[in-house]
């Protein structure tokens, strides 16, 4: 849910300041759940990064120019994003100009970035080719998050569903292959579940 005072979330622009500065990453938490097809509500966007020197200045240089204060600190308390303080932390909840960020250097259940990104598949997002966690990443996520028993237990419960959702479709569609049928694969392609895979952009 939104938090208040928050500002509105800038998926592409806050993905298209982390693919220029070329920050590995893998997309997660509610985000990565909205690319592969829930219905599931995110107000953040969640990336694991990868945790390398090189990778510290990426990241800096794509968030720094958004203005970055840690969230839940007071205000006007100075917070330099830099290649320092992000090699001294993990994990950062960030508010910026483009909306609010999880910058998670670890994840619960998964591990550290070169672990979550065996757990994830590319997918294109607002065009570009990026690494999303898979549905089954994302409910060993969530079930080792620590979350209250009921809100584990409701985004556990969407993300299975959407899971066994596109395993049926993947199915139907493979089944339709092996017929005579396949003038019927274009309409399969076009459905509006599909279309959320791959969000363009709005300009």
């Amino acid at each position: 849910m939104p938090r208040e005072n928050q500002r509105p979330l800038d998926t592409h622009r806050l993905l298209t300041a982390v693919c220029e500065a070329d920050v590995a990453f893998v997309i997660v938490g509610g985000m990565a759940a909205v690319a592969q097809g829930s219905a599931y509500i995110t107000a953040d966007l969640d990336i694991c990064y990868q945790r390398t020197p090189i990778n510290f200045q990426r990241v800096s240089k794509a968030l720094r120019p958004l203005h970055p204060r840690l969230r839940g600190a007071p205000p006007g308390l100075p917070f330099p994003l830099d290649e320092s303080s992000i090699k001294a932390g993990l994990n950062f909840t960030l508010i910026t100009d483009g909306g609010d960020v999880d910058l998670l250097g670890e994840i619960s259940g998964l591990g550290f970035y070169e672990t979550v990104k065996e757990q994830a598949e590319e997918m294109e997002v607002f065009g570009y080719r990026l690494w999303v966690l898979t549905i089954q990443g994302l409910i060993r996520s969530k079930e080792a998050a620590g979350l209250t028993i009921s809100h584990c237990a409701s985004v556990v419960n969407c993300l299975v569903k959407t899971r066994d959702q596109k395993e049926r479709m993947t199915t139907s569609v493979n089944s339709r292959m092996k017929t005579p049928h396949r003038a019927v694969l274009p309409d399969i392609a076009n459905r509006p579940y599909q279309k959320r895979l791959c969000p363009k952009s709005r300009g």
